[in-house]
């Protein structure tokens, strides 16, 4: 059922389960074939999932641990950055936020590292153009 389950097509999954295709068409109308095919692939894709994530959070740990205990300055506020961007793009706000609270008084503690932004200067207005 996976073979066929992660098959981009009737023709594929033929290909790969040694089957013919009027016999994969045979199946997919039947009712009960294509609920478990559906559970299959909702299954896979769970799975999968499961370990994309498990992967992304190992890495975060990583990151964090560096950001954290990392003797070089500059180690440090990469891995913070990367954590940031990383926020940034998932979304992923709380579960984050809650680990980088510890680095905030840290980062903030650099010389010359964070700082407050300083307020941007008015843009010059352009001068008028004289009509002739």
């Amino acid at each position: 059922m996976n073979v066929i389950a992660d098959a981009r097509t009737v023709t594929e999954a033929a290909a790969l389960s040694r089957l013919s295709r009027s016999t994969i068409h045979r199946w997919l109308r039947d009712e009960t074939f294509r609920e478990a095919l559906a559970y299959t692939r909702a299954s896979n894709d769970f799975l999968s999932r499961l370990r994309i994530q498990n992967k992304t959070n190992n890495c975060l740990d990583m990151l964090h641990e560096a950001a954290q205990l990392d003797p070089d300055s500059e180690v440090r506020i990469r891995a913070a950055r990367a954590l940031l961007a990383f926020v940034v793009q998932t979304g992923q706000w709380k579960r984050i936020e809650d680990s980088l609270q510890p680095l905030d008084d840290e980062l903030f503690a650099l010389p010359g590292s964070w700082s407050e932004p300083a307020l941007p200067q008015p843009l010059p207005l352009p001068s008028p153009r004289r009509r002739e």
